[in-house]
């Protein structure tokens, strides 16, 4: 609102809901939320708000709707597939959504709006193989060339971004490896031998509680003491 507005703009609440297989079946109204707001009396009414939010369900979404555009039903249908298990059904969506592209007057909008739902599917949709994003890349290398570059280029920065969380996640692996055998040398060499099922314990450590071990090895007698790192 503006400061020294005398008026209060219309507001419709929406819901866009697109929870997979799941419908959506939770309240639609204010009153229905508040706890025996149907048992007041009228004149308690009165000072409560109570409204409805208009909810469009994407999961009852029906594709043959010849009233929508084709950019309105790329949306709907990618919001109503990104989540599904079924590979089929997911490439099927993509296969479609690219013949809707095609019907647009704009390219230059098409290729926009295709590089914007292209990320979102690739990074949402966590059920898709390297095999599936090569052949979304195939196909739309046929049926839309103009975005062929862009899938391209996404999916190689997807790819990149999965190598260097696996370095990561080895270099953390190796370095918590290091610590677990320096951790099992140092409490045999100052306490006792190590029995194998505080070495699977130390395994499942952060890093930093092995590291607090180590640094504490030699103020301890008992393994029991040790144990008390452990979580």
């Amino acid at each position: 609102m503006k400061e020294k507005a005398d008026k209060l703009p219309i507001i419709i609440p929406l819901v866009v809901y697109h929870g997979g297989e799941h419908k959506w079946n939770l309240r639609t109204s204010l009153g229905e939320w508040i706890t025996g707001y149907d048992q007041l009396p009228p004149e308690v009414h009165k000072y409560i708000p109570n409204f409805e939010y208009f909810l469009h369900d994407l999961t009852q979404y029906k594709e043959e709707d010849q009233k929508m555009n084709a950019m309105l039903k790329i949306i709907q249908l990618m919001f109503r597939d990104v989540f599904t298990k079924d590979h089929e059904a997911m490439l099927g969506s993509i296969l479609r959504a690219l013949y809707y592209l095609n019907d647009l007057e704009d390219q230059q909008t098409a290729i926009t709006f295709f590089e914007t739902w292209m990320r979102y599917l690739l990074y949402a949709a966590n059920t898709l193989t390297e095999t599936d994003i090569h052949d979304i890349i195939d196909h739309v290398e046929k049926t839309f060339p103009e975005g062929s570059d862009i899938v391209m280029t996404l999916a190689e920065r997807l790819e990149q971004k999965g190598k260097e969380e696996g370095i990561k996640e080895g270099k953390r692996e190796g370095a918590t490896n290091a610590l677990v055998k320096t951790s099992v040398r140092l409490i045999e060499k100052y306490i006792a031998p190590v029995p194998n099922d505080i070495v699977q314990q130390l395994k499942q450590q952060h890093i930093s509680t092995l590291e607090k071990i180590i640094e504490n090895v030699y103020e301890h007698k008992t393994l029991e003491e040790i144990k008390q790192y452990l979580k």
